[in-house]
């Protein structure tokens, strides 16, 4: 504790007569025996009498004390406000200092972090204690650590969704007809903003079922695979949420076009999860589960 005296006028006059008198003193000893000396004068006197007399003012002197004091907060939760408020309490009752409101520092996010409706992310042990609502659960995060994709906690469509037209080729998006390119196209974003330009929601459901206007997208093929890849990591927190998992034998519907007839898709299969990559014919029905960027 650092101790602050908040002195009244009255006292620093006090206390600047005392040093003046002393200092007259020392001077005339100076002056009258060319070295220093202290002489018991009268004033020497009067400076003695002055302290001896301080301490009796203690009892009714108006002084006031404060202190500055450090505390040490723990298992505070990565990306969230504060607000903290200090206070004392003593005989005269409780005071309360003024409020200190900070933000702790965001972490490099990883996969299986829950994203939350405030735009940051805790990892699953924080989640609880967070106090935050999840929107989705992080399946990629790139080299700069603070961006990626994640994965909606739901499916879209309440029951299943048609890609498209059969036999109608989408002129802006580009078409993908090998696996292998097909995993590299990460670009949902654009691809439902085209699907959805180009065709209304009775036909193109799957872009449609969508929240576009809030984040979400249709994944492309290569993200999707990702997820997929991701899915052992990423269920724990979904769980942990209350998220719908992917079940074995479900099929999902990527954003990434084959030709005019069919489109890519994902299903999963067995105990590990993993993604089984291949095409259907766009007019069939699968399930939708959108992802966003953060």
């Amino acid at each position: 504790l650092i101790p602050v005296i908040h002195v009244p006028t009255w006292l620093i006059v006090w206390i600047i007569g005392i040093a003046v008198i002393k200092a007259i003193n020392l001077i005339s000893g100076y002056v009258m025996r060319k070295e220093m000396v202290a002489l018991h004068t009268v004033m020497n006197k009067v400076t003695g009498i002055l302290l001896f007399a301080l301490p009796l003012t203690v009892t009714f002197m108006d002084l006031k004390y404060s202190g500055a004091f450090v505390s040490a907060v723990r298992a505070l939760v990565p990306g969230t406000t504060y607000h903290v408020r200090a206070y004392a309490t003593n005989d005269a009752g409780t005071a309360y200092g003024d409020e200190v409101t900070f933000t702790t520092e965001q972490l490099p996010a990883a996969v299986g972090d829950i994203l939350c409706t405030d735009g940051t992310w805790v990892s699953l042990s924080d989640y609880a204690a967070s106090g935050k609502t999840a929107m989705g659960v992080i399946f990629h995060v790139d080299d700069s650590g603070m961006h990626g994709w994640a994965v909606n906690l739901h499916d879209d469509c309440p029951y299943y969704c048609r890609w498209g037209d059969y036999d109608t080729d989408i002129p802006d998006l580009p078409n993908f007809t090998n696996s292998t390119v097909a995993c590299a196209d990460t670009a949902g974003y654009s691809n439902t903003q085209i699907i959805r330009n180009y065709g209304n929601a009775a036909t193109y459901s799957a872009a449609w079922a969508v929240d576009f206007n809030n984040g979400w997208y249709l994944p492309a093929m290569g993200q999707l695979n990702t997820l997929y890849n991701a899915r052992n990591t990423v269920e724990p927190s979904l769980t942990a949420v209350g998220g719908t998992l992917f079940g074995n034998g479900d099929h999902f519907w990527s954003s990434t076009e084959y030709s005019e007839i069919h489109a890519w898709f994902v299903t999963g299969y067995g105990t590990t999860g993993y993604g089984y990559v291949t095409y259907h014919n766009k007019a069939n029905e699968h399930l939708v589960r959108s992802v966003r960027s953060f």
